[in-house]
C-alpha cells in the first residue's frame, strides 16, 4: 500500500467516524471495518492519488455513507436535537422559577 493511499483512506475513515459520533462504539467499529474492507478490495495498493480520490468519490460522501448506515438519520438527529432543546428550556424555566422564589428571601436578609 502506498503512503498516499493510506493517508487518503485514513482521512476518509476519520471523517466518517466524526460523522457517526452519535452511534454506539460497536456500531462505529462495524461501519469502519466494513468500509475499510470494501475500500481495500476496491482500491489497488499501487493506486495513484487521483485513482484513490476517484474511488472514494464513487464510494460516496462521508455524510451519505453515515446516513445510509444509520437508518435513523437524519430524522433521529432532528429528534435528538429537539429533545435537547426542550430539556434545556425546562432547565432554564426551573432555574428562573427558583430564582424568583429565592431572591425575595435573599433581599429580606439584607440590612
Amino acid at each position: 500500500m502506498s503512503k498516499t493511499r493510506d493517508q487518503l483512506v485514513g482521512r476518509y475513515l476519520k471523517d466518517l467516524m466524526r460523522a457517526t459520533a452519535g452511534l454506539s462504539r460497536p456500531q462505529r467499529r462495524q461501519l469502519r471495518d466494513e468500509v475499510l474492507t470494501h475500500l481495500n478490495e476496491t482500491i489497488p495498493a499501487d493506486a495513484t492519488p487521483t485513482q484513490v480520490a476517484a474511488a472514494l468519490e464513487e464510494f460516496g460522501s462521508v455524510e451519505a455513507v453515515a446516513d445510509q448506515f444509520d437508518q435513523r438519520a437524519p430524522a433521529a438527529r432532528r429528534k435528538r436535537r429537539a429533545i435537547l432543546i426542550v430539556a434545556w428550556t425546562v432547565v432554564a424555566i426551573l432555574a428562573l422559577m427558583l430564582a424568583i422564589v429565592v431572591m425575595p428571601s435573599v433581599f429580606a436578609l439584607l440590612p
